[in-house]
């Protein structure tokens, strides 16, 4: 959500007060902080309590910001109206989207692997099968007086 917060000079002119209705404060952190410890309603029409108030006027050196933005707008599209929920999509990074290509492909390849010993003949014993397969296989069994190991 955004609110306007609005800014009227003092009997000092070096110093400005805002304030969203109510209450007013030498800077905007104060006003916030203010509403946010006290669970006060920024405007009595919107009803509305600040719970994780976001500060969107940081400048970053690396923009973390900027790559942001666009999912904050998409966390709170849904509360705003569903064309902006659509509209909100952000670009993955490309190690992203490297990351996401090999997972697809190591995935496709374990399915494809999968489905090559599903139409092979099942074998009841574990020594049947082939050390190709990249399969590794390791069995141990105790009995009375006797090891066995494979």
């Amino acid at each position: 959500m955004h609110f306007e917060i609005h800014r009227v000079p003092s009997s000092n002119p070096k110093v400005d007060l805002y304030y969203f209705e109510d209450e007013q404060f030498r800077s905007i952190v104060d006003l916030v902080e203010f509403y946010y410890n006290h669970r006060r309603q920024v405007t009595a029409k919107s009803q509305f309590v600040l719970l994780n108030p976001v500060v969107a006027s940081v400048k970053s050196n690396n923009g973390l910001l900027g790559k942001f933005q666009m999912e904050i707008e998409a966390s709170y599209a849904p509360f705003i109206n569903k064309q902006a929920q659509l509209a909100a999509r952000f670009d993955r990074s490309l190690s992203q989207t490297a990351i996401l290509n090999q997972a697809r492909k190591k995935l496709n390849d374990s399915e494809h692997d999968l489905m090559k010993l599903i139409k092979e003949p099942f074998s009841k014993s574990f020594s049947d099968l082939k050390s190709d397969q990249g399969i590794k296989v390791t069995s141990f069994g105790i009995e009375e007086d006797e090891v066995v190991s494979i």
